[in-house]
């Protein structure tokens, strides 16, 4: 038994894992999307061994770019190529995780209402039981404030 079972069992807690806050499975670089897919299987993995069961993630709203009249994401304008990827992502998730009982779970940060394609990503992730969502009240208080300060 590891120190972190011991310290789990001790105090009846469970531990999470934060997946890194920039971690882009879509990202049109083929190497950056590999080894950031490739990072969350061997967290699977590691979540296995540790008995941990949810790991959080943000919903990266990719590379945009910002002309006089609007601001452009690549993962909206190129849609089908970036859904391809969040497909695959989600069903080396659903496979690296298998029976075991650990779920991905989505955080609510960024501004998922103002992009529709973000929205269409939850959707697309959810339709697996690996993934799930979190409510971090601390970036609901950030939103709330940045709003209506």
């Amino acid at each position: 038994m590891t120190k972190l079972h011991e310290i789990a069992d001790e105090y009846d807690i469970y531990f999470t894992i934060h997946l890194d806050e920039n971690l882009d499975p879509c990202d049109f670089n083929e190497r950056v999307a590999t080894a950031n897919t490739e990072t969350v299987i061997r967290t699977i993995d590691n979540a296995k061994q540790l008995s941990i069961p949810i790991l959080n993630m943000h919903m990266n709203p990719g590379v945009w770019f910002t002309l006089p009249d609007k601001k452009v994401f690549l993962f909206d304008e190129y849609e089908s190529e970036y859904m391809q990827k969040l497909t695959a992502f989600r069903d080396t998730c659903t496979a690296a995780i298998g029976g075991s009982d650990i779920r991905i779970c989505v955080e609510n940060c960024g501004d998922y209402g103002d992009k529709p394609y973000l929205q269409k990503d939850l959707t697309l992730l959810l339709q697996s039981p690996v993934f799930a969502l979190t409510f971090d009240v601390g970036h609901n208080a950030g939103v709330y404030n940045s709003v209506f300060v």
